[in-house]
């Protein structure tokens, strides 16, 4: 397939005119970005279930056995920290394994890949007035790439908050704080990494589509590009 300056150098043998048309604004794919926030939030939304469901029933009695060991008046055979971790163990069995999560990762690129090549085509068709057909690049490897990069990212987000869970139950028995306190601790932590996955999502979303347009104009032969914004009111 030609190459965009060999197509250039046809149109001005049929046209007589060097120059393309007017170059329009490569269209952002705010829809993928969206739909890839919702789905890493409620990765976490998940895990916030669990934890209501789980964790938080039992807050008042662990709060009430770490007292009597702390002081040295308890019965139980178990302690609580052995017992936040059991209850902690449950809870991770409400997150994806990382083969769901690499599924909806391919479906994201996917979905941004098909977005991104429609839009080269009418770049394309606005530079040159017609349907032109140019090489495309391999993709593969940078699907590879984003689907070992998300799964990465997401689960480690899971451990993060997990470990937050876990820290502030613990120090806060072990400090005597009230379950109301250590309880508004968790809910701040939900809302973090919640609003940590919206990030994620976005910056991922944001690379993969300068990552494909990049290799479409490379494997076309263009030599360099004017960044532009995605046109939101992040920028």
């Amino acid at each position: 397939m030609a190459t965009i300056q060999t197509i250039g150098q046809i149109n001005k043998l049929v046209t007589g005119k060097s120059k393309v048309g007017p170059i329009p604004k490569w269209k952002f794919p705010h829809f993928q970005e969206v739909r890839y926030e919702r789905y890493c939030q409620s990765q976490i939304k998940k895990l916030r279930k669990a934890y209501e469901g789980i964790l938080k029933p039992e807050l008042a009695d662990l709060s009430q056995e770490a007292n009597e060991q702390l002081t040295g008046d308890s019965r139980h055979d178990v302690d609580w920290a052995t017992k936040v971790q059991k209850l902690m163990a449950k809870m991770s069995t409400s997150f994806p394994s990382d083969k769901a999560l690499g599924k909806a990762a391919k479906i994201t690129f996917d979905g941004v890949a098909e977005w991104n090549n429609k839009e080269w085509r009418n770049v394309l068709r606005s530079a040159f007035g017609v349907d032109i057909l140019v090489a495309s690049p391999d993709l593969r490897p940078l699907s590879k790439a984003f689907v070992s990069e998300n799964v990465s990212l997401i689960t480690s987000l899971k451990d993060d908050t997990f470990k937050k869970i876990e820290g502030f139950v613990n120090t806060g028995f072990a400090n005597g704080r009230t379950v109301d306190q250590i309880t508004a601790q968790l809910e701040n932590a939900f809302d973090v990494s919640e609003h940590r996955a919206r990030l994620i999502a976005r910056d991922q979303i944001g690379k993969l589509n300068g990552s494909m347009t990049r290799a479409r104009q490379s494997k076309a032969g263009i030599k360099g590009y004017i960044w532009r914004t995605s046109g939101d009111e992040r920028v």
